[in-house]
C-alpha cells in the first residue's frame, strides 16, 4: 500500500533568508567559485570547521522509490545522485549559515573554522539544483527554483526523531520514500555512521541529484548537465588531490570514495586516504603518514613533515619526506600548493612545500589578496608569510638536515624555496626562510669533503660557516670548487636557487661569503702550494675575473698565488710589485726569479729560444692570454715588470740561458749538453736571418757562431777577433777553414753567421785574422805561425796560403807585409825558417854570391836568405814581405863589407878580398870605403892588394897614406 500523499503546508519549517532572488545569487556564485571537486573541497572543509573525523563522497546511481515523497516534483531527484557525508552533526550554527542571506556567515569571527564567506557550500549548485540534507535529527530540502517541493516552496525541514518538536515529523511514515536514499547509502559502506531512518543519524548527508538535460534546460543556476562521467572525473580530480588535503585538516582524518551501482546494496570502495599521526613535539613538528587505498586495492603511503605554529592558529608548512611510488632514496618531488585549510587552485607555484596559512582570499578563494586595498589584506598576508610560515619553513629544512645522512644532503635542497614564487606575494615567505635559518645559524648547509680529504665525509655548516657558490655557479667548474674546498673553504653543494635566496636575504651588508675570485685567491694564499699542475689553467682562469674586468683591480692582488705552470710541470708563486716597475736595485736587494711568457713577435721567438731554461718557461694558456691585454700607467702588464712573469726580452733571453753558454769561444764535444745543440742553433740563426737581421746586442757574448773544427764562439768575440766568413773562405783551398782552426784563427762555419764577421773590404781577410791572434792567443805570431806551433805539412799548406792566396801589397810596410814578416815561414840558409821581426835576413844579389854566403853564414851579421835557388813559394813570400834583391855594388858596400867580420879565418879575408875587387870594378860606383883595412890583425895598403884597388882609391880622392879604418866591424887602432 503507497503511503498517504504529504502535505507540507503548515508543516516543518521553511527557514530560508533571502532579500534578492536566491537563484540569481546562487549563479553568480557559481560563477565565480565554479564547480566540480571544488564543491567537494568546500564541503570537505565545512566538515573539518564541524569537526568530523571522517568524509565521505559517493557516486549513487541507483533510482529510488517515487512513492512516499514529499511532493510529486521530487520524483524528479530520485534518481543518481552525488552523496556527500561526515560523521559530525549540524549545529545550530550550522543550520543558521545554511539558511543565512548568501554570502553572510556566521564564521566569519570564528577562528577556529576555515569557512569565512558562507558561500562554500554553495557551489553544491554547480552539480544540482536540488540540495537533500539529513543531520542528526533533521531533513533540509533547498529547492531555489520552487519548483520541486510542493507549494513552490524554497525550502523545507522537520525534526523526524523529536516529537515534541514544533517542527516533527515522521518521515518513516509519511514520507519513506524521501529517506530512503539516505538510508541505502549509509548501509552500503562502512565509512558512515549506519542509520535505518527512525532514529538520530550521527552524522551529515547531503544528496545531489544530478541535473537532467530536462532540468538544466529550464535551470536559472546552471545549465551543466550532471552526467555520471562528469561526476567520475570530479572523483579522479578529487582522489588526486586526497591524501593532500588531509594534511592542513584539524579534525578529518579519513577521506572515503564510492560508487554505488544501480541494483547493488554495497557501494564499491575507490579511494581511501588515512592521516596517521606518528610523531610530535611539543605540538609544533608532527609527522604524518598518509595511508591510501586505491579502486585496485592497492596500497601506497606518504610521510610528511608538518611544522605548524599553535600560536599563529596552525599555520605551517608541510614537507613531503616519502612516497612510495618515488624511487630511490631521494625527496619525492612536489608541486606544493597553498592552503587556506583547503588548497587554493594556484598552480605552479614554484613552491616546494605545501602552505598554510590564515590568508585573506579573494571571494571565490581562487586568489591571495596581494594588494593594498581592502583593510591592507595584501599586508597581512604578507604578515602570515613572513612571521608564521616562514619560521615553520626554516624549522622543517633544520630537521631534516639533522636527519639526513651524507648520501642524503642534496635532499634537503628541495625544501628550498625559490627566488620566483607565484604570485609574488609568495616570495615573502621564501626570503624570510632564508632570513630565519641565516639569523638562526642553523647548520643547513652540506659541504662534502674534498679529493685529498681520506677521513671526512663531508659536514653541516651554518651559511655564515659555508661558502656559497655564486649566482653565476654554472660556469664554475667542479674542480674550482673542489680546489677551493682543498684550499679550506666550507664550499657547500647547495644549487642556485638556494645561494640566491640566502644572498637575497642577507642583503648588501651579508656576513656571507660566495666563492668568488677574491675569496679563492684569499684562501690560495694561505694554503700555499697545493694545485695541481692540471689544474692550475682553470683556477687561473677564475682568479682572474674580476682582475680582467675593468676598472683593474690590481695585480697585487694576484700576489703569493701557485698559479704559474712552467713547462717542466712545475708550479711557481706570484710575486707582485704594485703597479710601479720593480727597479734594478729592488732586484739586487730582493732578487726574484722571474718567468717568461710567449707572447707576438718577438717574445714568442724569444720564448722558444728558451727551452734550455724550463724552470723559467710558463706554459701558453687561455688565462695568459686574458692577462696580456691588461696594461698598467699604459704599459701592457706583461711587459711592465709588475709581476713576476712578463714577456721576455732579449735580455731576459740572455739571463736565462746557461753559464757554460756564454763566453768567447770553445771546443764542443759531441752530444755535450753544456752548449746549444744544432737545433737551437737553427732556430736562433733562422730568426736573425729572416727576422731580426741582426744578433741583438744582449745576445753578442753568447757562444752561437758555429766555427771550424767543432767549435763555438760569441758574435762579440768573432767581431774583435777578425773571424772569417764562409764568404771569406770561398775562394781558398778546401782545407783551408781547418788549417787556419789548428792556427786557431776564427772561421765561421755557418753561412747564416757570416754577419757577425767585421773584417773591412779593404784588408785582407785571412791576413786580419793571423793579425787577430796574438790578441786571444797565449803566444805571439812568431811562435803560432812556426815548427814549433805547427808540423811540416801544415807549415808549408800556411807558406802556400800566404804565397798564392795572399794579394801583392799595393804599399811597402802594409799590415800584410807586418803580418808575413811576423811569420816563421821564410827559408834560412841553412835549411831552417824564420821570421823577418828584426830585419836580419838577407837577400843576396846574384847566385854566385847567394851559393858563397850560404857556404859562409857565420862571417856575417845578418842571415842570408835563398832567393835566387829557392822555390817559387818563397820567392812569392819574399816579395809579399817586402824583401827585394840588392844590386851587386850596393850588396858589397852597405851589406857585405859594412858587416863582415875579419878576424883568423881565411874564409873572412878571401871573402873581404873578393868583395873589394868586384867593387873595384865599378867605375861609376863611389864606394864609402876607408883607404886602410885591417886583415888579420895586420894593416894593409889597399894598394898592396890588388892593383886595382889603386884606381878605387885614386877615384876616391883618396892618398895612399891615409888612414881610415873600418868603424863597425875592425877595432879602433892606431897607424
Amino acid at each position: 500500500m503507497s503511503p498517504p500523499v504529504f502535505q507540507l503546508r503548515g508543516r516543518g519549517n521553511t527557514r530560508l533568508v533571502q532579500q534578492e532572488d536566491f537563484t540569481v545569487c546562487i549563479r553568480n556564485n557559481v560563477r565565480e567559485y565554479g564547480g566540480g571537486d571544488i564543491c567537494l573541497k568546500e564541503h570537505l572543509t565545512n566538515a573539518d570547521d564541524a569537526k568530523a573525523k571522517r568524509f565521505v563522497v559517493c557516486l549513487d546511481k541507483a533510482q529510488y522509490s517515487l512513492q512516499g515523497l514529499l511532493g510529486c516534483g521530487m520524483k524528479a531527484v530520485q534518481g543518481p545522485a552525488l552523496i556527500i557525508g561526515n560523521d559530525a552533526e549540524f549545529s545550530q550554527a550550522d543550520w543558521n549559515n545554511y539558511t543565512r542571506k548568501v554570502g553572510d556567515s556566521s564564521k566569519i569571527s570564528d577562528p577556529d573554522t576555515a569557512g569565512k564567506f558562507g558561500k562554500g557550500a554553495l557551489t553544491a549548485y554547480s552539480l544540482s539544483d536540488v540540495i537533500q540534507l539529513v543531520s542528526g535529527n533533521q531533513l533540509l530540502v533547498l529547492d531555489p527554483h520552487g519548483t520541486y517541493l510542493p507549494d513552490t516552496l524554497l525550502s523545507w525541514g522537520c525534526d523526524f526523531v523529536n516529537r515534541d518538536n514544533q517542527h516533527f515529523v515522521d518521515l518513516s511514515v509519511e514520507a519513506p520514500g524521501q529517506l530512503e536514499p539516505f538510508i541505502a547509502v549509509s548501509k552500503s559502506n562502512d565509512a558512515m555512521p549506519q542509520w535505518a531512518g527512525k532514529s538520530c543519524f550521527a552524522g551529515t548527508l547531503f544528496r545531489l541529484a544530478m541535473r537532467t538535460e530536462a532540468a538544466a534546460a529550464a535551470s536559472q543556476i546552471s545549465n551543466d548537465v550532471s552526467s555520471t562521467s562528469k561526476f567520475m572525473q570530479i572523483f579522479e580530480e578529487f582522489m588526486t588531490a586526497a591524501p593532500d588535503l588531509l594534511l592542513f585538516l584539524r579534525h578529518v582524518r579519513e577521506i572515503s570514495v564510492y560508487v554505488k551501482e544501480a541494483g547493488q546494496h554495497n557501494a564499491v570502495l575507490k579511494h581511501r586516504s588515512i592521516a596517521k599521526l606518528v610523531s610530535t613535539d611539543a605540538s609544533q613538528e608532527q609527522r604524518l603518514e598518509v595511508k591510501i587505498r586505491h579502486a585496485d586495492g592497492h596500497l601506497t603511503s606518504k610521510q610528511w613533515l608538518k611544522i605548524v605554529n599553535p600560536a599563529a592558529n596552525g599555520d605551517g608548512i608541510a614537507a613531503l619526506l616519502r612516497d612510495e611510488r618515488w624511487k630511490g632514496n631521494q625527496l619525492p618531488s612536489l608541486a606544493g600548493k597553498v592552503y587556506s585549510t583547503m588548497a587554493l587552485p594556484l598552480d605552479n607555484t614554484g613552491l616546494p612545500v605545501h602552505i598554510n596559512g590564515a590568508f585573506f582570499v579573494s571571494s571565490d578563494r581562487r586568489n591571495l589578496w596581494e594588494g593594498e586595498g581592502d583593510g591592507g589584506k595584501g599586508a597581512k598576508n604578507r604578515a602570515v608569510l613572513a612571521d608564521n610560515i616562514a619560521p615553520a619553513w626554516a624549522c622543517a629544512i633544520t630537521r631534516l638536515c639533522k636527519d639526513a645522512s651524507a648520501g642524503q644532503a642534496f635532499n634537503t635542497y628541495k625544501l628550498w624555496p625559490s627566488a620566483r614564487l607565484q604570485p609574488a606575494l609568495l616570495e615573502a615567505a621564501a626570503v624570510a626562510t632564508a632570513a630565519c635559518l641565516v639569523g638562526s645559524k642553523s647548520k643547513v648547509l652540506w659541504v662534502p669533503k674534498h679529493d685529498c680529504d681520506s677521513e671526512a665525509a663531508g659536514g653541516w655548516f651554518s651559511p655564515q660557516e659555508a661558502c656559497l657558490l655564486p649566482p653565476a655557479a654554472a660556469g664554475i667548474r667542479p674542480l674550482i670548487i673542489n680546489v677551493g674546498r682543498r684550499a679550506g673553504l666550507k664550499i657547500t653543494d647547495a644549487p642556485q636557487n638556494v645561494t640566491k635566496i640566502l644572498e637575497d636575504a642577507a642583503g648588501h651588508d651579508s656576513e656571507l661569503t660566495s666563492l668568488t675570485p677574491a675569496v679563492l685567491r684569499k684562501a690560495l694564499r694561505a694554503a700555499g702550494n697545493i694545485v695541481k699542475p692540471s689544474e692550475t689553467e682553470d683556477v687561473l682562469q677564475y682568479v682572474i675575473r674580476d682582475v680582467i674586468q675593468p676598472p683593474l683591480l690590481g695585480t697585487d692582488c694576484l700576489a703569493g698565488l701557485h698559479l704559474i705552470l712552467l713547462t717542466d710541470n712545475s708550479v711557481q708563486k706570484f710575486a707582485c710589485y704594485g703597479t710601479k716597475p720593480v727597479s734594478p736595485a729592488d732586484t739586487a736587494q730582493h732578487p726574484v726569479k722571474r718567468f717568461f711568457l710567449s707572447g707576438d713577435g718577438d717574445s714568442q721567438h724569444i720564448y722558444d729560444l728558451m727551452s734550455a731554461s724550463k724552470d723559467q718557461q710558463v706554459k701558453p694558456s687561455p688565462p695568459w692570454t686574458c692577462l696580456s691585454g691588461l696594461k698598467v700607467n699604459g704599459v701592457p702588464l706583461l711587459e711592465s715588470k709588475v709581476l713576476n712573469v712578463q714577456f721576455p726580452s732579449f735580455a731576459d733571453l740572455a739571463d736565462s740561458l746557461p753559464a757554460t753558454w756564454k763566453g768567447s769561444v770553445c771546443t764542443v764535444a759531441q752530444n755535450s749538453a753544456q752548449y746549444p745543440d744544432q737545433a737551437w742553433l737553427d732556430k736562433f740563426w733562422g730568426l736573425v736571418t729572416n727576422t731580426w737581421h741582426s744578433v741583438p746586442d744582449e745576445l753578442m757574448h753568447v757562444m752561437v757562431v758555429p766555427l771550424s773544427g767543432n767549435r763555438l764562439a760569441s758574435p762579440a768575440f768573432c767581431r774583435s777577433q777578425a773571424a772569417l766568413s764562409t764568404a771569406h773562405l770561398t775562394a781558398l783551398p778546401a782545407n783551408t777553414a781547418s788549417l787556419l782552426s789548428a792556427l786557431d784563427c776564427l772561421c765561421i762555419a755557418d753561412a747564416r753567421a757570416d754577419r757577425v764577421s767585421c773584417i773591412p773590404p779593404t784588408e785582407v781577410p785571412v791576413i786580419a785574422a793571423l793579425a787577430a791572434l796574438p790578441s786571444h792567443m797565449p803566444l805571439p805570431l812568431h811562435q803560432l805561425v812556426s815548427p814549433r806551433w805547427l808540423d811540416d805539412e801544415k807549415l808549408e799548406a800556411v807558406r802556400s796560403l800566404l804565397a798564392n792566396h795572399i794579394p801583392l801589397p799595393q804599399e811597402p810596410n802594409g799590415v800584410v807585409w807586418d803580418v808575413q814578416k811576423q811569420c816563421c815561414i821564410f827559408e834560412t840558409a841553412d835549411g831552417d825558417v824564420t821570421d823577418l821581426r828584426h830585419g836580419t835576413l838577407q837577400l843576396l844579389p846574384n847566385a854566385e854570391w847567394e851559393q858563397q854566403m850560404l857556404a859562409t853564414p857565420h862571417l856575417v851579421q845578418w842571415t842570408p836568405v835563398k832567393h835566387h835557388t829557392a822555390s817559387n813559394t818563397q820567392k812569392t813570400l819574399l816579395k809579399h814581405s817586402g824583401l827585394v834583391v840588392p844590386q851587386l855594388p850596393h850588396f858589397l858596400d852597405d851589406c857585405l863589407l859594412d858587416s863582415i867580420q875579419t878576424s883568423g879565418d881565411s874564409q873572412a879575408e878571401t871573402l873581404l878580398l873578393q868583395a873589394l875587387d868586384q867593387l873595384g870594378g865599378f867605375t861609376t860606383f863611389i864606394p864609402r870605403w876607408p883607404n886602410h883595412l885591417l886583415v888579420n890583425d895586420r894593416v894593409y895598403p889597399v894598394s898592396l892588394l890588388v892593383a886595382s884597388c889603386c884606381r878605387l882609391f885614386l877615384r876616391m880622392g883618396l892618398q895612399l897614406h891615409a888612414t881610415h879604418y873600418c868603424q863597425h866591424s875592425l877595432p879602433q887602432s892606431s897607424g
